[in-house]
């Protein structure tokens, strides 16, 4: 599934071109989505437009942004600036404890 991109400059070498209907279209592409999502595909629908998923993904960053800084303002003002500072570095920490998890778990199953 990983082939190499062929360099077109190399002489009598043909360019190989990725066109994302080909690609999606491939028996190779369904097996591996089969096989790491299972029974989830058999109800997988059209998905939404770029459009919506755009909408969404903004309102979701929207609501995040905001509910941090009201997490972030109350803590200044119950604790302290430099506390509230120390405080924000645990969900940073709890991110990349996580990182490392998933990176750990992917070296295991031999995809790392």
């Amino acid at each position: 599934m990983n082939k190499p991109r062929i360099d077109n400059t190399i002489p009598g070498a043909e360019p190989e071109l990725f066109e994302l209907e080909k690609v999606s279209e491939s028996a190779e592409l369904n097996a591996a989505i089969d096989r790491d999502f299972g029974a989830a595909t058999d109800n997988h629908t059209d998905g939404v437009s770029r459009r919506r998923w755009l909408q969404i993904m903004g309102a979701s960053l929207a609501l995040g942004g905001t509910t941090g800084s009201i997490i972030t303002g109350i803590l200044f003002e119950k604790v302290g600036g430099e506390s509230a500072f120390y405080f924000s570095l645990l969900p940073i920490a709890a991110i990349l404890f996580t990182l490392y998890l998933f990176k750990r778990k992917a070296v295991e199953l031999g995809h790392g």
